[in-house]
């Protein structure tokens, strides 16, 4: 391992990059997953009026 704190900076710099990133990653994922269900919630609530009319 590399003596200079260079390295260490930029270990620890892309460390938390990639953090970021899967924070980032996780967030769009748990937003689209929201939005699916809201569609589906739609889909069945009017296929559910279609029927009753």
């Amino acid at each position: 391992m590399p003596v200079g704190g260079g390295s260490f900076n930029k270990i620890s710099r892309l460390w938390r990059q990639n953090i970021r990133t899967e924070t980032n990653v996780e967030r769009q994922f748990l937003r689209n997953q929201k939005k699916v269900e809201q569609e589906r919630a739609q889909d069945e609530y009017e296929t559910q009026i279609s029927r009753e009319m």
